[in-house]
């Protein structure tokens, strides 16, 4: 994504160093592009704008990124082997315990025995040569935008929300959100005392993921 690109037939071009500092947290939301353009310009130039703008929102906020970052972390803190066939051990067994939509980023990469693809490869190779998660999730949407898709839900603060009030099929995709399910619920208030019971393992998972 770094260096400059420009549109066909148009003299409008795109910085896309400003999409890697922008994923990197390095500033904030601003125009991505310096316009230099005729009017037959602007309809094409304003295409390339909005598809540079959803690449660095799909790297740097989706679930692959936050992800992979933590478990590249936990082999730094563990001084695991940087290699790829050692990274890739060490994913399988994390992706062992993972659940919910971590668990689908999981089958995605073909991390799961039940996946139907394996692109683990194109995770494992950049991470041993320390390539940023959020760089890496950026060439996995290219492959699979599914994977960008992900996104971590909103916290459930129990506080505030009242359960009660939900529909049924809402308290259900909670539930499925984490990676649970409720067997034998027949009642709302099944689904409610299940949700306030595993809240605090997922809430906190979802505000911190740890590897």
């Amino acid at each position: 994504m770094c260096g400059r690109a420009t549109t066909p037939d148009t003299s409008e071009w795109v910085f896309r160093s400003e999409v890697v500092r922008r994923c990197a947290g390095q500033i904030n939301e601003r125009p991505l592009t310096k316009r230099i353009h005729t009017d037959d310009s602007r309809r094409n130039g304003r295409s390339t704008r909005v598809a540079v703008r959803a690449v660095a929102r799909c790297a740097h906020r989706a679930l692959c990124t936050k992800y992979l970052d933590n478990f590249y972390h936990s082999l730094l803190e563990r001084n695991a082997a940087f290699t790829p066939a050692a990274i890739e051990r060490e994913f399988i067994e994390v992706c062992k315990e993972s659940t919910g939509k971590e668990n689908r980023l999981c089958y995605y990469l073909g991390a799961t025995s039940d996946a139907a693809t394996k692109i683990l490869s194109e995770v494992t190779r950049p991470m041993s040569a320390h390539v940023p998660a959020y760089k890496i999730c950026e060439k996995l949407r290219r492959i699979d935008m599914q994977i960008c898709e992900l996104k971590y839900e909103t916290n459930l603060d129990l506080e505030t929300t009242d359960l009660s009030k939900m529909k049924v099929a809402d308290l259900k995709k909670i539930l499925y959100n984490w990676g649970e399910t409720c067997r034998g619920c027949i009642e709302k208030t099944d689904f409610v005392e299940l949700i306030k019971q595993l809240a605090p393992k997922h809430t906190i998972k979802s505000q911190n993921p740890d590897l």
